[in-house]
């Protein structure tokens, strides 16, 4: 996808809103990971959404710094 060529290439922010993550960037990172957490790779489908109910988290805490490492 452009977005995210753009966004690797220091070229777009990946903020949305006034402190949100870009809906680009959120999909991609749960392709990346197979919608599982990172850390510890849980995964499980909410049976009511049918979603995996994770969040995109900022390491560092700083909603700025959209950089993928």
């Amino acid at each position: 996808m452009e977005y995210i060529k753009r966004w690797k290439n220091g070229e777009e922010s990946g903020i949305a809103g006034e402190y949100g993550i870009s809906q680009n960037i959120r999909r991609y990172l749960k392709e990346k990971y197979d919608n599982k957490c990172q850390l510890c790779g849980w995964g499980e489908i909410n049976t009511f959404t049918g979603n995996v109910p994770l969040e995109v988290h900022h390491i560092d805490g700083d909603y700025t710094n959209n950089t993928e490492e």
